[in-house]
């Protein structure tokens, strides 16, 4: 079973930002820089929907029972960054599946707390983690890190599994 983006794939990907509109956030008082877009589940996207799904349940062995609605596309350029954080804004949240996009970027290290992990900077591998575990992407200093997540609920899974 595929749970990874192949460089096509996430070139692909990459190039929907074309397509969707633009949202940038600069909160640089705070550490908080990058540009994003939102990839709506429908017929032309659904394959993103798909592989995330499937990662979840393997990776945290849960079936998912209704698809996310959206996945979000993000862009961080020199001197972007988003500070450690943990993803507590919605209630019924519970996990976080993404990927990078890129790999031939400077900086822009993900980084998991507690325990402590730097994700490793492989272009289409999936990982997740639950929602309130604290997380940052570090600033980049040169190239372009695109990356893509998406934020399961509880309503979207079963794990009674």
């Amino acid at each position: 079973m595929t749970t990874y983006f192949n460089i096509e794939e996430c070139n692909k990907i990459i190039n929907f930002s074309s397509e969707l509109k633009q949202v940038v956030r600069d909160d640089s008082d705070r550490g908080i820089s990058y540009t994003f877009w939102s990839i709506g589940n429908n017929y032309k996207y659904r394959w993103i929907f798909d592989r995330f799904d499937r990662y979840l349940e393997e990776s945290q062995n849960v079936k998912v029972t209704s698809q996310i609605d959206v996945i979000h596309l993000f862009k961080y350029t020199s001197g972007n960054a988003f500070t450690r954080h943990s993803d507590i804004y919605y209630t019924g949240q519970a996990y976080n599946v993404g990927t990078n996009l890129t790999d031939d970027y400077k900086g822009g290290d993900f980084l998991l707390y507690n325990p402590d992990l730097t994700l490793e900077k492989s272009r289409g591998k999936l990982y997740s983690f639950y929602h309130t575990r604290e997380h940052e992407v570090t600033m980049i200093t040169s190239g372009v890190r695109w990356s893509l997540i998406g934020f399961y609920f509880y309503d979207n899974i079963d794990k009674t599994r």
